[in-house]
């Protein structure tokens, strides 16, 4: 390798001690460090350069799945655990324009009327044929037979030709008490002012309470009877209203 003299430049002779030239003696270079074959000091191989180019270059995608593992958990225990359970859930539901407001309105009323009711859920199904979630909404009213959560049932007479099939889930109103309309099942809610304030004008409205589901062995779920019971009080108090 050709050796250069700092001072003027020119090229020195191998094994040359002093420059020819200018007679200066050339800087020798810096020893190398012991055990590093380039003279520059090792790296520092450290926690970050482990986890960056060996774990997160080996396990990223191990990593990533367990991560959206680990979320779905999390938010499906928190979900549970902070929902709330509704003590029943009721159906509103009608050929004519029902609304969401007279759900909300009706949930509020029974919440404050009923002492032992404390959260009440509820669906409004319009099912008039040319809305586009009629067929939906018939799905979501034969889920709601089959439910333990539902327990009453608030239909327009528009309804009644329509379900009078099979009307064996409900109760008929003698058997609770209340006098029946155009079917054995549904009770009917004509003449009550506040039905009439949440705006149930375009036809009669009745309302029908589900029977408790039973078990394999013919017995009932002690929940399912206490879910019916707070649906009878809550169409009672509707019914003094």
């Amino acid at each position: 390798m050709t050796t250069y003299c700092p001072d003027c430049g020119r090229a020195l002779p191998a094994r040359e001690g002093r420059c020819p030239h200018c007679g200066k003696q050339p800087e020798q270079p810096a020893a190398r460090e012991e055990g590093s074959p380039s003279g520059r000091k090792p790296s520092d191989k450290g926690a970050r350069y482990w986890f960056t180019n060996v774990y997160w270059y080996h396990y990223r995608l191990h990593t990533a799945a367990a991560a959206f593992i680990i979320a779905v958990v999390w938010f499906s225990v928190h979900s549970v655990v902070t929902s709330v359970k509704p003590d029943f859930v009721f159906y509103i539901i009608s050929e004519q324009p029902v609304f969401d407001s007279q759900g909300q309105e009706l949930a509020a009323f029974f919440t404050e009327k009923v002492e032992d009711v404390t959260h009440l859920s509820y669906n409004i199904l319009y099912m008039d044929e040319t809305s586009e979630y009629a067929v939906a909404n018939w799905q979501l009213y034969t889920i709601g037979l089959i439910s333990d959560e539902h327990s009453l049932f608030i239909i327009g007479e528009s309804l009644t030709g329509p379900l009078a099939d099979d009307l064996s889930v409900f109760h008929t109103a003698e058997e609770l008490g209340f006098s029946a309309g155009p079917l054995p099942a549904a009770i009917p809610l004509s003449g009550i002012e506040m039905m009439e304030d949440l705006f149930f004008i375009y036809e009669p409205m009745y309302a029908m309470v589900k029977r408790p589901p039973r078990q394999r062995d013919g017995s009932v779920r002690t929940e399912d009877l206490e879910r019916r019971d707070l649906a009878v009080a809550c169409l009672q108090a509707l019914l003094g209203a």
